[in-house]
């Protein structure tokens, strides 16, 4: 190798070194990742320049430099490696250990400050089939237009199924909405969620055995209709109720409100938003994590694969067109895979499981519509 070839090869990789971290900060801080900043910085101004002073003062010894080389692609590898997995690793356990928060549950609210619920709400307690204990409670439709009905008479019934990391008083709002309706309704806490058991948040794998352990508990129940259960999800809940209802065919109808079509999409679009890094490269190796220390495997995880099962039962997909967490394209790739009966909305100009806000009054009838031309 001549010399200036050995210099140019120095000068390059310093070159791709500093335009690499230096991107890569830009980026990190503009979103606010101040760590990986941090990191970056540090390697661009103490290995970098360091290197180029010595391949300056060793230029003559060809021997040296080469050795200088190898050594600086080895730290280059060892650093990368402990960024990679050290970074991924803090994501993946954000990820699996993700609650609703104190200031959500504030936001939300409780069931007493829903008084048409609080007369008509049940607290309830039933085993997932994973065998641990979830919580919630059941409201009994006997009011809205069902007023009259004997309260042991069954009746039709909505599971209403939460996104990651919420807990069930983020979806009163909805449950309200079902039981004026005159709808019974089940609200509950997945795994690792409020009162509910369960060691953490898996995006779904073990989550589908809650949903499942939720449908076995109302068929159980003398006041509701085994034959009139429609099951709705919000965000993930919408994914989990796509994949129950394909895997009891006794599910009458599916609203999935913001669904993924995979949990492998889900975390890629949506790390930064929870953990807040990029998908790629934390994403990949985040869920390689999380599949080896949950026992779980992120490609059961995969409603896309799975909605033409729900056929010839019918299913309704909403998402917001604006929604930066869960972008709008998974639900066009679920309804495109999904068999008729089968029915999208787009809504413009909403967010992530925005709807019932900015679109309230469609909202109400199109969900409500739903449910009634299929549930009863």
């Amino acid at each position: 190798m001549s010399r200036i070839s050995t210099k140019k090869l120095l000068i390059l990789l310093i070159g791709i070194t500093a335009f690499t971290f230096v991107g890569y900060t830009h980026f990190q801080a503009t979103k606010g990742s101040e760590v990986i900043s941090a990191l970056a910085i540090l390697w661009i101004f103490v290995p970098a320049p360091t290197i180029y002073i010595i391949s300056q003062i060793a230029l003559r010894k060809q021997r040296r430099v080469r050795v200088i080389v190898r050594i600086y692609l080895a730290i280059s590898f060892v650093m990368a490696a402990l960024v990679l997995g050290g970074v991924s690793w803090m994501g993946a356990s954000d990820a699996i250990a993700a609650k609703c928060t104190a200031e959500e549950l504030a936001e939300a609210g409780e069931i007493r400050d829903y008084p048409f619920l609080a007369t008509r709400a049940e607290p309830v307690t039933f085993p997932s089939i994973h065998e641990y204990l979830l919580t919630g409670f059941f409201i009994s439709g006997t009011g809205g237009v069902q007023e009259q009905q004997n309260i042991n008479e069954a009746n039709p019934t909505v599971a209403i199924i939460n996104g990651y990391g919420s807990c069930y008083q983020e979806a009163l709002a909805h449950g309200e909405l079902f039981a004026k309706a005159g709808y019974s309704v089940l609200l509950f806490d997945l795994r690792f969620q409020g009162e509910s058991g369960g060691a953490s948040v898996t995006g779904g794998y073990y989550e589908r055995g809650d949903v499942l352990g939720a449908i076995a508990y109302l068929n159980e129940r003398t006041d509701v209709d085994p034959q009139s259960i429609g099951l709705f999800g919000l965000s993930m809940g919408g994914s989990l109720a796509i994949l129950a209802a394909a895997d009891v065919p006794e599910i009458k109808a599916v609203i999935a409100e913001s669904p993924y079509k995979s949990l492998r999409a889900a975390v890629y679009e949506s790390f930064y938003y929870f953990v807040k890094l990029p998908a790629y490269p934390f994403g990949p190796i985040a869920v390689w994590i999380i599949e080896r220390s949950e026992n779980a495997r992120a490609d059961d995880v995969v409603p896309l694969n799975e909605v033409d099962k729900i056929a010839p039962r019918p299913i309704l997909i909403i998402h917001g067109a604006n929604d930066r967490v869960i972008g709008a394209h998974n639900s066009q790739s679920i309804f495109d895979a999904a068999k008729h009966p089968k029915e999208l909305w787009i809504v413009p100009d909403s967010g992530h499981s925005e709807a019932i806000v900015t679109a309230e009054k469609e909202y109400i009838n199109r969900v409500i519509g739903f449910f009634d031309e299929h549930l009863r």
